[in-house]
């Protein structure tokens, strides 16, 4: 399987980043069995307030592809998990579109 880099800009506890680890896991290991994956890349960013509350999550996942070419998606949730889900959402709507195009030509 293709290596996962998850950065935290988010300071989440260990507990969190496992549990979003484990998603992505998921996700990508169902997309390498259609497609060749390099790596991907896991990024979550904290929006906060200016009494300093958490306001946002942002996330930002990019699966970069063996014969070229990157997906990328960023999603915004004011939780996390549901914020991952929607990004991962978006890659596999952004693969199904592209193996699309390839079986029409």
């Amino acid at each position: 399987m293709a290596q996962i880099t998850f950065r935290n800009d988010a300071n989440l506890p260990d507990g969190d980043v496992e549990i979003l680890t484990q998603l992505a896991n998921d996700f990508l290991e169902k997309l390498g069995k259609k497609i060749e994956i390099i790596r991907s890349e896991v990024r979550i960013k904290e929006a906060k307030n200016q009494g300093g509350m958490p306001t946002m999550f942002e996330v930002l996942l990019e699966v970069f592809l063996t014969h070229g070419g990157t997906f990328v998606a960023e999603a915004e949730n004011k939780e996390l998990k549901p914020a991952l889900q929607e990004a991962i959402n978006e890659v596999d709507h952004q693969f199904q579109a592209k193996h699309d195009r390839e079986r029409r030509h």
